[in-house]
């Protein structure tokens, strides 16, 4: 296996094995963003047609936490900001983020859901449409988790079917239209919202565009990474020791995200604690039949939230670090083949 890390050319040395120089592999831009005398925590990211990408997060005060949706262009520059807080004394933060077929962002979570157009201007909002996942069909219809039920909901926002779920984390729909989704457990449901199977071991997870479902799950010290065939079967199972911090179980990495791209190239992000502030990060990259490609790790003041791949393959690492003792939003964009 191979490695990267951002930032700096660096050597690793694995145990009982020589030292190996690694070539540099940097991010192709970095952005920070928070809005001023607020603590600052990024949740999505996602990409339109265009290349444009999509940053959803909260900003708070102590007495109120907004939702905020940034547009950037293919550069990683701001094109626009957009806050949302019905009132000074709600507290709420977004769970989900979707670009539907016309480049419209919709943002979800405590505070309801909203629906922007590519300008920025708000289409419409749904204060009582709050939900814990989200994710979009090709027609522009959306899947919500809302407590105990995964709901259909149309462009214009109004409930098209409702059926029981448990807890839903994380919504993946495939080119068929069915529906995986994943919180307590994993299942998938057709395109009406009929249960066709369920797993109640909980993974993180995603599907690609030929229906195979990827999860990613710690075991004792290792991460598990699995493919699954569209019915559930397990297709191959990648194992990879993961040390914590400080050499204490408490601090043994948890998977905070896994992703694939189109090339069925498989991406997990871990995040491990320690004693001290801040987290170790890291991204690992699967081929298509589960060997590792390579890993980058990252110590920082921060923590990580999440992955996007955007067609080209690109991986994108969204997390929280400090700017002037103030936490803020930070994206990372690797290109490390």
């Amino acid at each position: 296996m191979s490695y990267c890390r951002k930032l700096r050319l660096m050597a690793v040395a694995v145990a009982l094995e020589t030292v190996q120089v690694l070539s540099q592999v940097e991010a192709v831009w970095q952005s920070e963003y928070g809005l001023p005398n607020s603590w600052n925590s990024v949740w999505a990211l996602e990409f339109d047609s265009a290349g444009h990408s999509y940053l959803a997060g909260w900003a708070s005060s102590t007495s109120i936490s907004k939702y905020a949706l940034l547009k950037f262009d293919g550069e990683g520059r701001q094109v626009w900001v957009r806050n949302y807080g019905p009132n000074e004394s709600q507290w709420g933060y977004p769970s989900g983020l979707a670009i539907d077929p016309q480049g419209n962002p919709i943002i979800t979570g405590l505070l309801g859901t909203l629906k922007y157009d590519a300008l920025g201007q708000l289409l419409w909002a749904r204060p009582k449409l709050v939900s814990s996942a989200l994710a979009m069909d090709s027609s522009g219809n959306m899947y919500v988790g809302q407590g105990q039920t995964l709901k259909k909901i149309s462009p214009e926002g109004l409930e098209l079917w409702s059926v029981p779920s448990g807890y839903v984390q994380k919504i993946r729909i495939d080119r068929e239209g069915n529906l995986v989704a994943s919180g307590g457990g994993t299942a998938k449901y057709d395109a009406t919202g009929t249960l066709l199977w369920q797993k109640h071991d909980f993974a993180m997870m995603t599907i690609d565009a030929e229906g195979f479902i990827y999860s990613a799950k710690r075991e004792d010290r290792a991460i598990v990474t699995t493919k699954h065939a569209s019915d559930g079967r397990v297709l191959w199972v990648a194992r990879e020791e993961s040390p914590g911090r400080d050499n204490s179980p408490r601090h043994y990495p948890q998977v905070k995200e896994i992703e694939v791209d189109s090339a069925g190239h498989v991406y997990v992000l871990l995040a491990a604690y320690g004693r001290t502030a801040g987290a170790l990060s890291t991204l690992r990259k699967y081929d298509s039949s589960g060997q590792g490609l390579w890993v980058a790790r990252d110590y920082s003041s921060g923590a990580p939230a999440g992955i996007a791949v955007d067609e080209s393959g690109s991986a994108y690492v969204i997390g929280t670090t400090v700017v002037d003792g103030v936490p803020a939003w930070l994206t990372a964009k690797f290109d490390c083949g």
